[in-house]
């Protein structure tokens, strides 16, 4: 998994700490988890294009730790 989820694969939508708690669960438990986990991130889809730059990928976060 470590491969997989980097911080340079980072999306808000599609490859967030939701799906990598989904695809750790089904590791373990081999369930999937509830879909309205995702409801926000589904939300957020319709929206992007009032988000600022950067917010998808995350930039916006690696930016402010530096």
């Amino acid at each position: 998994m470590a491969r997989e989820w980097t911080c340079g694969r980072y999306d808000i939508f599609g490859n967030n700490c939701n799906h990598f708690s989904e695809e750790l669960v089904k590791k373990f438990l081999g369930v999937q988890l509830p879909k309205w986990i995702f409801r926000t991130t589904n939300l957020l889809k319709w929206t992007c294009c009032c988000l600022p730059k950067g917010f998808k990928s995350g930039k916006w976060a690696i930016e402010a730790l530096q």
